[in-house]
């Protein structure tokens, strides 16, 4: 679930890039997974909550391609350059933003303009409990 404490960022964006991939391994055993994070560039559209004078920012998602292989977090969206976006997010002190819930508490707008999360980010019984608008959200979140 999204802890509106933690939230730093709630904002409509535009995915400006298709991501750069970050890998970091924790350990030298070879047979244990890199930790995979894809950083990408966004242009805030509309600041529901936070700093209204950032205009753009980087946000960093678990998962991403390296070496070949497609590390895939389950519930956290797989962006593209264009995609709209609605984002609740942490400011991190290397001033990127983590989207909450795992980093599943990113909704991609649909064509009509809604906007929906997953399963693992709130709960619901359909589709339909997840989706909202900006407007409708703008109420709920300060």
């Amino acid at each position: 679930m999204i802890n509106a404490k933690e939230t730093s960022l709630v904002a409509e964006a535009v995915v400006m890039d298709n991501g750069t991939v970050r890998s970091v391994r924790d350990v030298a055993d070879e047979n244990v997974p890199p930790d995979v994070h894809t950083d990408y560039v966004i242009e805030l559209t509309r600041v529901i909550k936070g700093d209204a004078r950032v205009k753009s920012a980087t946000i960093a998602l678990m998962g991403g391609i390296e070496d070949k292989t497609n590390y895939v977090i389950e519930g956290v969206p797989a962006l593209k350059k264009g995609d709209r976006i609605l984002v609740f997010a942490s400011h991190g002190r290397d001033g990127k933003y983590y989207p909450l819930s795992g980093g599943t508490a990113i909704a991609v707008r649909d064509d009509k303009g809604r906007y929906s999360l997953t399963k693992e980010t709130i709960a619901g019984n359909g589709d339909n409990d997840r989706s909202f608008t900006a407007d409708s959200l703008e109420s709920m979140v300060k």
